[in-house]
């Protein structure tokens, strides 16, 4: 499992230049298939529009990657959108930007900066995650311990994924690798070395990413 970036759900903006409306869609796409089908959804959608213009990576080594300009001039539509996919290092993601024309041609240069904008501000709209391989662990608690528990793993640092209340109250933590043993170590601190975690699987931990200033 190796760490990527991609979008944290579904996201869409819109902004209107020189009398052409933009507006921007970007979801995650865990296939080419999947992206594909989102494209014809919004082609469907905005079957009236001037162009729906499109781009997909797909891929944690980012391998998959497309970009369609729909009829705009070659590479000044798709490329761009694309391009503000890998600039940020996106993957398992898809963008189209649907444009109803207002009127005023923009230019090569224009349409360029107009599409790569709008895809910025989808994936702003969206928002970006790392998303990192973690461990999951199952600890299993009784009601009367578990507010005290659970108090001292959230000052280690450590806040349970989910909680499942049965008989017994189940805890279950993502843990970063390289967070294993202070994991461990808030455990038996905060269980007086009663508790134990089980191994639950493997899982993602998700870290939202903070877009620059500047982007767009």
């Amino acid at each position: 499992m190796t760490p990527y970036v991609t979008l944290a759900g579904p996201g869409t903006a819109e902004w209107t230049v020189e009398r052409s409306r933009f507006i921007a869609y970007a979801r995650p796409a865990e296939s080419e298939a999947e992206a594909r089908e989102f494209i014809q959804s919004m082609r469907k959608k905005h079957w009236d529009a001037t162009h729906n213009v499109s781009a997909y990576v797909v891929g944690v080594d980012h391998r998959i990657q497309h970009a369609d300009d729909d009829g705009e001039p070659a590479g000044t539509a798709g490329r761009p959108v694309l391009e503000a996919l890998l600039a940020r290092e996106v993957t398992n993601a898809v963008v189209v930007v649907t444009r109803y024309f207002g009127g005023i041609k923009l230019g090569a240069g224009g349409l360029i900066r107009a599409y790569r904008k709008s895809a910025h501000l989808g994936l702003r709209a969206a928002g970006l995650i790392r998303r990192r391989p973690a461990v999951r662990y199952r600890l299993t608690l009784s009601y009367a311990d578990v507010e005290a528990v659970q108090a001292v793993l959230a000052r280690a640092g450590f806040r349970p994924a989910d909680v499942a209340y049965l008989d017994v109250v189940g805890l279950v933590f993502a843990v970063l690798p390289d967070e294993t043993e202070a994991f461990f170590s808030a455990v038996a601190a905060a269980t007086r070395g009663r508790g134990r975690a089980a191994f639950d699987g493997a899982t993602w931990l998700d870290e939202p990413i903070v877009p620059a200033d500047d982007e767009g």
